[in-house]
Order: C-alpha cells, then sequence, then structure tokens
C-alpha cells in the first residue's frame, strides 16, 4: 500500500504525458491526411466536425499539466525534458489548430470552387477563363496550404520574441516548479521521509509550505527579529516540534535499526535526529519545549533540564572533559567576564588560570573534580602546594612509563605538557620567608607548624579572584555549575536526549552570559569530539545568541556539518556582534549560516545587511513616450510610444523588510545545495492541542527498549573514560584494576558513581604494566608451550633473589623492587602477593608499609601481628600510596647528584646547620625535583641526624599534647596522610640507628628490636618538652605537604606533622 502511494504520483504524471502524446499524434495523422487529399482527392466527401476544436484544448490542457507535474517527479527527469514537453505542447495545439481550419477547405471551399469552375461562362474572355479554371488543381492545393502559411508565419513571429530573450526563457524552465499547496503533500508522498526535514511556514502567495530538507539544515539557519515579531512562536517552536516527531521515530524505530549489521554506519544511524537542545535567557521557550516533550511521551530519564531558578534542577560539571579543552573554555569565558584593558594582566590571569585548571585535573586522576575545587583552590595557597606534590607522584610515574619505552608519541607529548605544568608551580608557588630569611611557619591554624608558602602571581590575579569570587557566591550560579553532576555532553550527543538550559537572565543578569557560555562552548568542544557522518543529527538552539558568543564560536557553525549538528540561532538584531567584535567577525558569522529568516520591523542596519545578502533580480520596465502637435497649430498630431528595458533591482529592498506585515518572514533557504530566490512565508503555529497530546508519540515498549539500551550505553561511554589524563575518547582503555586493592578503597577512592555502579580506575603504572605484559607475549601457541618451562625458571629465581633481598634489608614496597629488579609496578605487586602468601611479608593496612616477617638473621617465620587502622572514608588507592613509600627507604641517585652536587650540598648544610627545598633551590640553582632528592640521598645516608648533633640545631615541632580539633575542614585526605605517615616512619628509623651508632663506644648496644609508631614516638615526646621552639625542625621542612587532616592517622601522628 505504502508503495502504491508512494508511486501514485509518478503514474499520473505517465498517464498525462500518454494522453497528451495520443492526441498530438491522432491530430498530426489527420492534417497529414488533409494535405494528401490536396494532391489526390477522396472518393468520398468530407464532413466538417469540431473533433479537431475538442482535441485541440484537450492537447493543450494535457501538455500544460504534464508540464506541471513532470516538474515535480524527480524520477523522470532527464536533461532538457521541461523544455522538450514545454515545445511539445505548443506544437499539438499548432497541429490540432491546422486540422480544424484544413478541414473546411476541403469540405466546403474545394467543392464550392469545382462546382463553380463547371458553370462558369465567361464568354468573350474564355482565354482568361481557361487560365483560371484549366489548372484548377493548383488552385486548391493554395487554398489548402493557406492555414499552413498562416501558421508559419506566426511560429516565425512568435520565435523571434522567444529567441530574443532566450536565456531567460530557458533559466525559467529549466528552474520551474509546479507549487499547489493541496497537492504538497501528494508529491511529497513519492519519496520516503528519511532525513530530518522541517516546513517552516505557508508561502505567502501560492499557500504550499517552504520546506528545508534535512541534509541542507546541516548549513544551519539564523533568525531575525525583534520583540514580539513571532520568531519563537511561528519559527522556533515549530521546528522544535517537527524534531520531536523526529526524535519519537528515532526511538521507535531503535530496536529494529540497533540490531542490524549496518546500524553504525551513516545510512543507518545517520539518518536519524536524537536529540534536541536549547539555550535561552527568560524560560519561556524552554517550558514550552518541555510541555511539548511530555506530549510527544519522550521518557523523562532523557530529559535534562537546566533552570537556576529551581531549587531542585539539575546541575553540570562543566570540568568534566579533555583537561586542554576544558581550561580553554573556562579562560575564554573568564576573560568575557574582565573588564581589564591591560593586555598584560589579561594574558597573566588567563595562563595562571589554565595553569590551575591543568593541577586541577591531573594532581589527581581519579578524582572527579568539580568547580567547588577549583575556588577552593584560590582561597588556599597551600591546597595548591598539596596538589602540586601529588601532581609530582603522577610526573614521576609517567616518567618511569616513558623511559621505559612503552610510550606513544602521544604520551610523550603529554608528558612533556605536563611536566611544564610541574615547572611553572615550582616557579609560581615559592616558600616564604620570615625577616630573618628563615623559612616562615603558620603560628596557629589548621596548618601550624607548616611551611608558609605564596603565589608569586598573586598581585597580578587580583581581578581574576574577584571575579570567582562572584560566581562561588551566587546561590544560583552554584545550584547549575557546582557540585557533581552525571551529565556528559559526549553521551548526551551519541545518545540522544533533551538538553534544556534556562540562563536565567531576570535574576541572574550579567551572570546569565557566563552560564550560557560554559554550555555552549563545552558543547562546542563535544560536537567536535563526535565522529564525523556517522552520528546522528541533533539540533541546538540558541535564543539571544549575542549574549552568549565567544569569539571561537566562529569555528562552530563552519565544521558543525560534518559532525551532523544542526545550529539555529535566533537574536534581536546583529548590532551587538559588530560593536562587541568586529564587522568582519559579524559578516564571517553570517556566512556560516545560509538559511537565513528575518521578521518586519527590524532596525535599518539589520535590514540594508540582508538587502544586501537577498541579492538581486532582472526586471523588464516599460518606459512611454508621448509625441504630439498641438491642436491649434495646422496638421495636429499626437504620438504614443513605449519601450521596454531590462534592469537590476534588488529582490527586497531595506523598506520592503522592514515593512513586512506581522508574522511574515522573509526566508533565502537552500535546497540541495543550491541557493533559492527569497519567498515570504507567514506563521506556522503550533496547535493547543499539540502541546497536551502530540500526533506521533513514543511507543511504550520501545521506549522503554530506548531507554534501558541508553543507560547502557551510557555506562559504557563511562568505563571507557580516560582517568589518567582526561584525555580523547581515542586513547581510551579499558584495564582492570590491580591487587592489592581493599573493596572498601575502591568504592571510595577508585569509582566514579553512576546509577548506582561503580566504575574502577586505575592508574597509568597499572596500563603500563598490563601492556608490557600483552607485548611480551607469544602469538605463536607452540612457541608458548616451548617457553613455559624456561618462563617458569625464570619466574623462580627472580621470585627467590627478591626474597633474599627483603630479608636481607627488611625493607618491602613496589617502587624498591621496580627500581632494584628494573620490573614494572605490575610485576612487582605480583611479586609482593605472592611474598604475602608465603607468609615473608605482612598485608598492606594503610597505616603504614608492609612489615618483613622474617628476620635478617633467621629463616622461620616470625610471630608478628599486623596493626590494623579503624576504617576511613578517604583512604589512598595504592597507585599513590605504594610508590612513594620507597621514597625514603631507597632511591636510586644519578650520577649527576652523587658525583657534582652531593659532596657540596653536603658541606653547605654542614656549615649552615639549616636545610629546606627553597634554600637548596635558590643557592645551587637547581629544580625541586632535584633539590627534594638531594634531601632524600642525605636522609638515607643517615647524614642529617648527623649535622642536627654536630652543628647543634634544634628540632622544633609541636607538642604532643596538644590536641587539633578534627573539624571536616582540618581533616587530611588520606593519600597525603599515608605520604606523611611513610616519611615519618622511614626519619624515625634513621634516627634511631643514629643514636645506636653514637652510643655503641660507651655502652653494650641491645640487640636490635622492631619498634611500634608508639614506642619510636617516645623518645621524641621527650625530646620535644625539653627543646626550645626556636628553629625550624630539619624533619618538618623536609616533609611533604598535606591537604587536610585525616582521620586515619593516629592522634600523636597528627600533632607531630601539625
Amino acid at each position: 500500500m505504502g508503495t502504491l502511494k508512494q508511486r501514485l504520483p509518478l503514474f499520473t504524471t505517465l498517464t498525462l504525458i500518454s494522453g497528451f502524446l495520443l492526441s498530438f499524434g491522432f491530430g498530426l495523422v489527420n492534417y497529414i491526411k488533409l494535405l494528401y487529399y490536396a494532391f489526390e482527392p477522396p472518393s468520398y466527401p468530407i464532413e466538417i466536425t469540431y473533433i479537431p476544436l475538442i482535441l485541440m484544448f484537450f492537447s493543450l490542457l494535457l501538455g500544460e499539466f504534464s508540464f506541471r507535474f513532470y516538474s515535480r517527479i524527480p524520477t523522470l527527469h532527464v536533461k532538457n525534458g521541461n523544455l522538450l514537453i514545454l515545445i511539445a505542447s505548443h506544437i499539438a495545439v499548432d497541429i490540432q489548430f491546422l486540422w480544424f481550419a484544413t478541414a473546411p477547405i476541403h469540405a466546403k471551399v474545394i467543392p464550392y470552387l469545382a462546382d463553380k469552375s463547371k458553370h462558369l461562362n465567361f464568354g468573350e474572355y474564355e482565354a482568361l477563363g481557361h487560365v483560371l479554371t484549366g489548372n484548377f488543381h493548383t488552385l486548391t492545393m493554395i487554398f489548402v496550404f493557406l492555414p499552413t502559411v498562416f501558421m508559419i508565419l506566426f511560429t516565425l513571429w512568435y520565435s523571434g520574441h522567444i529567441v530574443r530573450y532566450r536565456e531567460e526563457i530557458l533559466l525559467w524552465v529549466q528552474k520551474y516548479e509546479y507549487k499547489n499547496y493541496k497537492l504538497q503533500k501528494w508529491f511529497n508522498s513519492q519519496e520516503e521521509q528519511i532525513y530530518p526535514d522541517v516546513e517552516i511556514g505557508p508561502h505567502i502567495e501560492h499557500k504550499e509550505m517552504v520546506r528545508i530538507k534535512g541534509k541542507d539544515r546541516t548549513l544551519n539557519g539564523i533568525i531575525i527579529g525583534p520583540i514580539g515579531s513571532g520568531k519563537t512562536s511561528s519559527l522556533i517552536i515549530p521546528m522544535i516540534n517537527q524534531d520531536l516527531h523526529w526524535m519519537v521515530r528515532f526511538i521507535n524505530k531503535f530496536e529494529t535499526a540497533y540490531k542490524r549489521n549496518d546500524y553504525d554506519t551513516e545510512v543507518v544511524k545517520g539518518t536519524f535526529l536524537n536529540g534536541v537542545t536549547v539555550i535561552e535567557p527568560s524560560n519561556d521557550l524552554c517550558q514550552k519545549v518541555f510541555k511539548l516533550v511530555q506530549a510527544h511521551k519522550i521518557p523523562a530519564s532523557s530529559v535534562y533540564y537546566i533552570d537556576p531558578t529551581n531549587p531542585d534542577t539539575k546541575n553540570i560539571n562543566i570540568l568534566r572533559g579533555p583537561v586542554d579543552k576544558v581550561a580553554e573554555v573556562f579562560a575564554m569565558v573568564i576573560q568575557g567576564l574582565s573588564e581589564s584593558n591591560n593586555a598584560f594582566f589579561e594574558q597573566a590571569q588567563r595562563n595562571h588560570f589554565k595553569q590551575h585548571i591543568y593541577l586541577l585535573k591531573l594532581h589527581n586522576p581519579q578524582k572527579d573534580v568539580t568547580f567547588d575545587d577549583l575556588i577552593e583552590m584560590y582561597d588556599d595557597v597551600e591546597r595548591v602546594h598539596r596538589m602540586h606534590k601529588l601532581l609530582k607522584v603522577q610526573v614521576e610515574k609517567l616518567y618511569d612509563f616513558v623511559q621505559s619505552g612503552a610510550a606513544s608519541r602521544d604520551q610523550k607529548n603529554e608528558y612533556k605538557i605536563i611536566k611544564g605544568i610541574d615547572e611553572w608551580f615550582d616557579n609560581t608557588i615559592r616558600e616564604k620567608m620570615d625577616f630573618q630569611g628563615e623559612p616562615a611557619v603558620y603560628k596557629s591554624g589548621k596548618y601550624r607548624g607548616q611551611p608558609m608558602h605564596y603565589d608569586r602571581e598573586e598581585e597580578y590575579v587580583k581581578g581574576l579572584r574577584n571575579i570567582l569570587k562572584d560566581l562561588a557566591s551566587n546561590v544560583l550560579i552554584r545550584r547549575v555549575l557546582f557540585g557533581k553532576s552525571d551529565f556528559d555532553f559526549d553521551v548526551h550527543l551519541e545518545q540522544g536526549g533533551i538538553l534544556l538550559v534556562n540562563t536565567a537572565k531576570g535574576e541572574l543578569a550579567d551572570l546569565s552570559n557566563v552560564l550560557g557560555k560554559f554550555v555552549l562552548l563545552s558543547m562546542q568542544n563535544a560536537v567536535f569530539r563526535r565522529e564525523p557522518n556517522v552520528s546522528p543529527y541533533h539540533h541546538i538552539i540558541v535564543d539571544e545568541f549575542p549574549d552568549y558568543v565567544v569569539r571561537p564560536f566562529k569555528e562552530f557553525p563552519a565544521q558543525s556539518r560534518k559532525y551532523k549538528v544542526i545550529l539555529t540561532i535566533a537574536s534581536q538584531t546583529l548590532s551587538q556582534l559588530a560593536l562587541d567584535f568586529t564587522e568582519q567577525y559579524m559578516f564571517t558569522l553570517l556566512g556560516s549560516f545560509r538559511n537565513k529568516m528575518i521578521f518586519g520591523d527590524v532596525t535599518p542596519y539589520d535590514a540594508k545587511i540582508f538587502s544586501d545578502m537577498f541579492g538581486e533580480k532582472e526586471e523588464f520596465k516599460e518606459a512611454e513616450s508621448e509625441q504630439g502637435i498641438s491642436p491649434m497649430q495646422e496638421n495636429p498630431v499626437s504620438r504614443l510610444g513605449s519601450t521596454y528595458q531590462k534592469t537590476k533591482e534588488v529582490v527586497m529592498s531595506p523598506g520592503d523588510i522592514m515593512a513586512q506585515g506581522a508574522f511574515i518572514c522573509a526566508v533565502r533557504i537552500v535546497q540541495d545545495n543550491h541557493v533559492q530566490p527569497v519567498q515570504q512565508i507567514t506563521s506556522n503555529f503550533v496547535s493547543k492541542e499539540e502541546f497536551a497530546q502530540a500526533i506521533i508519540q513514543v511507543d511504550t515498549k520501545t521506549g522503554e527498549y530506548w531507554e534501558n539500551e541508553r543507560l547502557r550505553l551510557i555506562n559504557e561511554s563511562i568505563e571507557k573514560a580516560n582517568p589518567m589524563k582526561h584525555v580523547n575518547a581515542g586513547n581510551m582503555k579499558k584495564i582492570q584494576p590491580l591487587p592489592p586493592i581493599r573493596e572498601g578503597e575502591i568504592e571510595q577512592n577508585t569509582s566514579i558513581e553512576t546509577n548506582e555502579e561503580h566504575q574502577h580506575i586505575v592508574s597509568l603504572e597499572d596500563y603500563k604494566g598490563q601492556k608490557s605484559q600483552n607485548e611480551t607475549l607469544p602469538n605463536d601457541s607452540a612457541a608458548i608451550g616451548q617457553q613455559g618451562n624456561v618462563d617458569d625458571e625464570i619466574e623462580n629465581k627472580l621470585y627467590e633473589d627478591i626474597k633474599e633481598f627483603i630479608i636481607e634489608s627488611q625493607q618491602v614496597s613496589p617502587s624498591l623492587l621496580q627500581r632494584k629488579f628494573k620490573i614494572s609496578y605490575m610485576k612487582s605487586m605480583q611479586y609482593i602477593e605472592k611474598l604475602e602468601e608465603n607468609l615473608v611479608v605482612s598485608s598492606y593496612t594503610g597505616d603504614g608499609p608492609r612489615k618483613v616477617l622474617i628476620s635478617n638473621n633467621s629463616s622461620t617465620s616470625e610471630e608478628t601481628s599486623v596493626n590494623t587502622t579503624h576504617s576511613s572514608d578517604n583512604s589512598i588507592s595504592p597507585e599513590v600510596a605504594l610508590p612513594i613509600e620507597g621514597e625514603g627507604i631507597e632511591q636510586k641517585e644519578t650520577s649527576s647528584f652523587k658525583d657534582i652536587l652531593y659532596d657540596d650540598v653536603l658541606s653547605f648544610v654542614k656549615g649552615s646547620g639549616s636545610i629546606s627545598i627553597s634554600v637548596l633551590q635558590d643557592t645551587f640553582k637547581i629544580s625541586y625535583t632535584r633539590a627534594s632528592r638531594l634531601i632524600d640521598a642525605l636522609q638515607r645516608n643517615g647524614e642529617l641526624p648527623v649535622i642536627a648533633e654536630e652543628t647543634h640545631v634544634e628540632i622544633n615541632t609541636v607538642p604532643v599534647e596538644e590536641m587539633l580539633n578534627h573539624t571536616e575542614e582540618n581533616k587530611l585526605d588520606e593519600d597525603v596522610a599515608k605520604v606523611y605517615e611513610s616519611i615519618s616512619i622511614t626519619v624515625q628509623e634513621n634516627l634511631e640507628k643514629n643514636r645506636e651508632n653514637h652510643s655503641k663506644n660507651d655502652e653494650k648496644q641491645p640487640e636490635y628490636k622492631p619498634m611500634s609508631y608508639k614506642e619510636r614516638q617516645e623518645p621524641l615526646k621527650s625530646q620535644q618538652k625539653n627543646k626550645n621552639n626556636t628553629s625550624q625542625s630539619l624533619l618538618n621542612k623536609i616533609e611533604k605537604p598535606k591537604q587536610k587532616t585525616s582521620n586515619v592517622m593516629s592522634k600523636e601522628l597528627n600533632n607531630f606533622f601539625d
């Protein structure tokens, strides 16, 4: 039935053409007969009929309708087909007329002349009579061909006019298309509508709906009209309503299409429209669209409504996404808020802000950072310093990964970028000195006893801090931009859905533009991450778009077509663009919006621009002339004359555009990549009934299938997210987490909460280990079998060597095994697990390094109890904690540290009696990392305690008896807490060993016995009570900064580090 309905216009047109050709042929045969009778008269009399007259009008009608219908049947179109049908219809009419005019000559004129010639008596002029009637056959031929001669002369005159204007006529015939609003749907039914076409309104003259085809909609559209002109009600809402029809079609056909093998192709998935995004300032449009969404019964889980005026509104985490894109979005938006005209301060603020965003997103790759974290960084420089410390851990991991040779070219470049960020913060966040030139410490507060730091560029970014404070102090902005969110722009574009964003211009004032810019730029970056051509269509509507435009926005419409995004913008005037940017920018932007629509009563500036864009048309103007002689004079005369001249005029003058009536819009659209002439359309309102119940709705069963599949695909997309660097989707890899990670730790630290499910995330170290293992696996199964025994022997030998080394050194950590035996982090963890199973080392409890259960004096297992700490919500993942354990135990020195600077630093420290990273940086002009390694080397070799005794440097720490208030803001993150604890244990062991070495000459040293943490703290407590708090402790100068007080650590350790 559907096929017959589609082909009915084709069959009808073919019938018309066939009837026209039959009438033309019938007339032509009869006319040729009449010409033949002029030479061979028939034996029977010819009768006069009105059949030729009837056929003449019939041929005229058939030829006309064949010409019109043929223009709407693409299947029949051939080169110059319209012209051929037009010429044939005119010839058919001429033939029927000649038949009608020639038949009476044979029936009446020739018999009458023949009869008179026989009875006519010429008398004395008989010779003349013989001349006239002697050759009667020639006379009859003259009369028969008189209509033909007349038609030839008329055709020559008629053709002369056609030839004179042949170019205009041929162009008109070529572009002609029959218009009839009653038959429009009938003509459109011949092709299946698979692309998201929309009808924007009826033509003001022929009333046929003006349609923009789906493929041409990606050329984008712009709507200009003043308030109350109807641009929202008569254009935007009807287009969105039709887009919702297409979205319903996508949902209802999703189950069938998704099961096809070729679903992920341009001919299947690439034909659907899967969603709509609306950004507008007043909430009026969003509310109406939301009603239409409900009327179409689109699943509520796919609708995301952002409304700052609603206390229960959903929010968006704009910090989610690739770090470079997020940093650029923030920088552009904040720069737009800055009122500074100083280029230096603008660039300083921009660079400062981007560096902090990079640090925020990269210091802890497992953390889903939010806007709150960014604000806190500008409120607390110590937080920035501690994030920088954690970034250095990531830098070390990446350095080892790059040096291993397993890194790709992009990963090497990413390492260089992160290294550059690390060096920038080395130079920007510096340790503060007091008036005596000593490192300043906090006297009170949560950082009491800790070194003070400052931002060297603080005076240049005061304006930036004020802007961030304005954003953070606005309740409405915090509702929508702060906090965690499950919304993802990439998932929204790929899986479909509805995003409605009300920027609340009335309530937020200028901050409304900030919200709109954040959303629009985030959407722009997500669009550029789509797969070109194959992705489904997605419509983005931006009302009052000049409020949300930034300079890079011009790239969006220019590139959006290949990403299957339909971009429609609306504004009251273009003047704002020219004012905020330049006219060149405005025209560049307009060139990317090829479907243009403008209402009446716009400004003269806009009317002049669009009048020039609409172009010119050719017209023939008649010029009349009059010449006369007064009747009072002799021979009075009056002459009138007229001439025609072809001229060019604008299609619509600025006055014509401004004078358009209510709800009348001048449009110039593109169809099949061809620009159509300017047309005027009227309103196409959505009926009130459709706001309650749409004409097409989502089927319940298919809707549930799409909703469930959508949620599943969303979860898969989250699982593919890159946890390490937040880079492009092309580098996303699904990696299984590595043991030993306790279940509680995974849930708290290495998961993303999404729909009550946890996505486990692991660090780059795990990826490196897994990748190295996969790359070393032989492909040949036979080779695997032959190498099995050899590999087992190598593994067993390496295990015994590791076991012997651990028992001898009484130390164990993954980083220590990595450096000592040149193995990957994953491999070292596997050996540690095996040692744990064989009761060689203790299990990891989170309160310190693993303990060696076998002493270096015996080979039997000791009765050692493993202490466990109370549970915490802020536990650190092994990816962060384990590599730091070994840094205070053993670290491989490079030749440059030992041969060049180590002795000089040792002499300097002994001479000065103090040490800190900043002092070494300033004295030896070295980087932060190198200074830290030198201090670690001094500590590892036991030089720091010796220096303290030789130079009588007093260790000033906070009294142990003084307790801290464990408020929420004083809590330390688990990752930094364990770093502190690891350093503390190592320092205390070195202090104990040093005291043992100095007391060997005076008394017999008792046998060394492993001490617990509390036992090691007791000697320090007594020392701290007897010391004067006059100088900064060496321990405090080399310790790593912490973020918050952790409830994982004991109270004694908290007091020690505070």
